[in-house]
């Protein structure tokens, strides 16, 4: 059996990068708590739009993330087989 080394570390970064993702997604449940705990109405509005369009630069990048797996298994992994 062989180990694809190359494989593993794109793997391995893979995770590395969901657990990131992960972590995002609690911080960001801790700021809309804090934000809707500490300012009032207007400014918590102000905050949470801010939060809202970095999120859909997020979710783009997500988006690119999953485009180059797949485009990586279908180039890489598959010719490997």
């Amino acid at each position: 059996m062989k180990i694809d080394k190359e494989a593993q570390e794109y793997y391995a970064q893979l995770t590395a990068f969901y657990q990131q993702f992960r972590r995002i997604g609690n911080n960001y449940n801790q700021c809309v708590k804090t934000i809707h705990t500490i300012y009032g109405e207007k400014k918590s509005l102000a905050f949470l739009y801010k939060l809202a369009e970095e999120t859909r630069k997020l979710e783009e990048i997500c988006r690119q993330v999953i485009e180059l797996t797949k485009r990586y298994e279908k180039e890489y992994l598959t010719k490997k087989e």
